[in-house]
């Protein structure tokens, strides 16, 4: 059973599209195949923008737009560390099945600040 701010994120998700041009990073659910693209827009060495495209189930979405949101406002050192935890605090927990979901998009979100900071120096 989702929680209610999973469900929130899956109906009505953050931050869906790309940021023409800036880093991304994609990863994939071995277990499922389901798969997200993070896009970031990086001003002054903060993520001013995180969008999001992804292919999968209700989890996988739910995650990725939780990512996107604890993405955006922080600097790249900070979002270095995004981890799958994290986004299940946000989204008030997954059901063990779906843990996948949230290291997909922590594994894309830390795709795209590796890229952004190979991008910057």
């Amino acid at each position: 059973m989702y929680s209610r701010e999973t469900m929130d994120h899956f109906l009505k998700p953050r931050n869906v599209g790309q940021v023409d041009g800036g880093p991304q990073g994609e990863a994939q659910n071995p277990d499922c195949g389901d798969t997200v693209r993070i896009s970031l827009r990086v001003e002054a060495g903060q993520v001013a923008e995180a969008r999001f495209r992804s292919q999968g189930c209700s989890g996988a979405i739910a995650a990725s737009s939780a990512a996107t949101v604890l993405l955006t406002g922080k600097t790249l050192d900070e979002a270095a560390s995004l981890g799958a935890e994290a986004i299940e605090a946000l989204l008030g927990g997954l059901p063990p099945a779906k843990h996948g979901c949230a290291e997909m998009a922590a594994a894309a979100a830390r795709a795209a600040v590796a890229q952004a900071r190979a991008a910057s120096g």
